[in-house]
């Protein structure tokens, strides 16, 4: 079962990220979840530096993926501590 909830979760992601095709032509409404993604902009940082060419600024994506990083850790530490047995 716990296979099926990641994959439930991260094959969407992955799809939205730009990874395999280009979000360009994508509805607008998709294009709010494709922003909100921050795979997106690891998959834009990692094109910008194989080939030099990226959708966005490489310092919103490097911004992007640290704040994002930072804010997955502090929720995870969060839950952690109101998990752990004293």
């Amino acid at each position: 079962g716990f296979h099926l909830i990641i994959n439930l979760i991260m094959w969407p992601i992955v799809f939205l990220s730009g990874a395999f095709f280009p979000f360009d032509n994508l509805p607008e409404w998709m294009k709010i979840i494709v922003y909100i993604n921050p795979l997106t902009y690891g998959v834009d940082a990692s094109r910008y530096f194989l080939t030099n060419i990226s959708k966005f600024n490489i310092f919103t994506d490097v911004i992007v993926l640290l704040v994002s990083s930072a804010l997955c850790i502090l929720v995870a530490a969060y839950i952690f501590e109101k998990t752990t047995i004293e």
